[in-house]
């Protein structure tokens, strides 16, 4: 029905229009694309870390030119398995939990832990001073 009383020739050449339409879109895409790529700084790893356990950051947003010889790994499974904690392990490391109570603290651990926690709180606050008025009110009583 929309090509009704068109001769073939014609029809070939909305054909083309529209192939050409979309390429164009495409190129524009790819363009804008290629212009608001964000920069990737260099990827750091802390020492004793083993890249291949690392996933490359060029790879994962499909600019990694290294390919094989790339030092980081190219499995994007290697992404989603990261090191489970357990909820209950200390994550400071600090070490012995049963000498980590309260009862256990001494004077001046007591004292440094209230100053750690109270101490800032206490030197922001302005000094007030408390004044207490009172109005003194005195009853006459007349007599006849």
């Amino acid at each position: 029905v929309q090509n009704a009383g068109k001769s073939a020739r014609e029809i070939a050449k909305l054909q083309e229009e529209k192939e050409k339409r979309k390429e164009e879109k495409k190129k524009a895409d790819l363009e804008l694309l290629t212009l608001f790529k964000p920069v990737i700084g260099q990827q750091v790893l802390a020492a004793g870390t083993d890249p291949k356990s690392v996933l490359c950051m060029y790879f994962k947003q499909g600019s990694c030119t290294k390919g094989a010889k790339c030092k980081f790994s190219h499995d994007l499974a290697v992404e989603r398995k990261a090191e489970k904690r357990s909820l209950y392990d200390d994550i400071n490391g600090s070490g012995n939990k049963e000498n980590e109570t309260m009862a256990n603290w001494d004077d001046a651990q007591l004292a440094d832990v209230v100053e750690k926690r109270h101490g800032e709180d206490n030197r922001k606050k302005n000094a007030t001073q408390i004044v207490s008025y009172t109005k003194t009110i005195l009853f006459r009583t007349e007599t006849k």
